[in-house]
């Protein structure tokens, strides 16, 4: 048995990898298993992918990413990651110079929206495939917010 170490909030377990047509692939059911708040892993400050079919492109299920057993992959939860991928768009804003006439906050809104539809899609096909519960998206230049269509007026 192969495994992979996931270091999550100072806290590093091994976790085992399930190979797919020999494959390495670590689940993100095993991950949360042990992390259940981590959302996306990262090697090296890049994000891990998750994988998809190479057919219809779309995301394979249960969520998978390829293993890297020799290496430490860092988890994340929401939060971490989308203050994290804020950092990111401000930091690639102090690098661009400023000729064209776009302000920063709206290079930030944009790149925000594609963080935030990119959290949705995932959601959205795992809370679909768990709970069969059709999802609204609602979006504001505040927030994302996701409801669901359900048969109970009861707050869950």
């Amino acid at each position: 048995m192969t495994y992979q170490s996931i270091k999550y909030r100072n806290q590093i377990e091994n976790i085992r990898i399930q190979y797919v047509n020999d494959i390495p692939y670590l689940f993100l059911q095993d991950v949360r298993s042990y992390f259940p708040p981590v959302t996306t892993l990262r090697l090296n400050n890049s994000q891990i992918p998750f994988a998809v079919d190479d057919n219809s492109g779309d995301l394979l299920l249960p969520l998978r990413v390829r293993a890297y057993p020799t290496d430490l992959l860092t988890g994340y939860d929401f939060t971490h990651t989308t203050c994290t991928n804020i950092d990111e768009i401000d930091d690639e804003d102090d690098d661009d110079d400023d000729d064209d006439n776009v302000s920063d906050t709206d290079t930030i809104r944009d790149e925000l929206e594609i963080y935030l539809t990119q959290l949705y899609d995932i959601a959205k096909v795992t809370i679909d495939k768990l709970t069969g519960i059709e999802q609204v998206k609602y979006q504001t230049l505040i927030g994302c917010f996701v409801f669901c269509k359900c048969q109970t007026t009861e707050i869950v």
